[in-house]
């Protein structure tokens, strides 16, 4: 299973030139099986979803500008949430989708963009940490595993009972915004970790990261 986590910056690079046509290339060319979108347009949704033929769902977190963050699953959705986080400017929440990946297994992702504020960081966290113990874990049957991704904006972030991907395949001095690693993919112990890439590629101010299940 492939998953990719991207900040796309409303389909712009750090020049504020339009780059939706080259993000949806290079997402078509990874051929992953989840996708998480930060800053991403409702109008990037649709068009992303419509070239890729993918199941997805958007979260609009900020209404008057039509924005939020996105998943796209090449799995069928069973169940999704879209949830607020507590914030203090702009409108931070997170998307979730549960989707059954074979006859017989689920799959759980949360992706999230975190607010700039670092006390507001910790209680956003702890809401999704919240959301995750209320809903995602326990008895579960057929729980293949659970993931969290997205732009925490923060450097050394780490979440309780999950593995930092890049840390278990000691990746994590690669940066992912300028010469910072603010982009996260946390994954609980049930799935093995394979790999994990940071795309040096400039479509936007972050850089994707791909990461490898087993």
């Amino acid at each position: 299973m492939r998953v990719i986590s991207y900040n796309i910056h409303s389909g712009t690079d750090k020049q504020k030139k339009h780059t939706l046509t080259d993000t949806i290339k290079y997402l078509k060319q990874q051929d992953a099986d989840i996708i998480c979108l930060q800053e991403v347009l409702y109008s990037n949704y649709r068009r992303i979803k419509f070239n890729l033929r993918m199941n997805g769902i958007f979260a609009e977190n900020v209404s008057d500008k039509n924005y939020g963050v996105c998943i796209f699953s090449k799995y069928k959705i069973v169940a999704q949430n879209h949830v607020f986080l507590t914030s203090k400017k702009e409108q931070r929440g997170f998307a979730h989708i549960k989707v059954k990946i074979n006859e017989d297994e689920y799959f759980n992702v949360i992706n999230t963009h975190l607010g700039l504020d670092k006390y507001e960081r910790v209680k956003q966290i702890d809401e999704i940490l919240d959301f995750v113990s209320i809903n995602l874990e326990g008895n579960i049957e057929n729980l293949a595993g659970n993931i969290i991704c997205g732009d925490f904006n923060e450097k050394n972030i780490s979440i309780n009972n999950f593995e930092d991907v890049s840390i278990k395949l000691n990746k994590d001095s690669i940066p992912t915004f300028s010469d910072s690693r603010i982009d996260y993919c946390f994954a609980n112990t049930n799935l093995r970790i394979e790999d994990y890439t940071v795309d040096d590629v400039y479509m936007s101010d972050h850089f994707p990261i791909v990461v490898d299940f087993k």
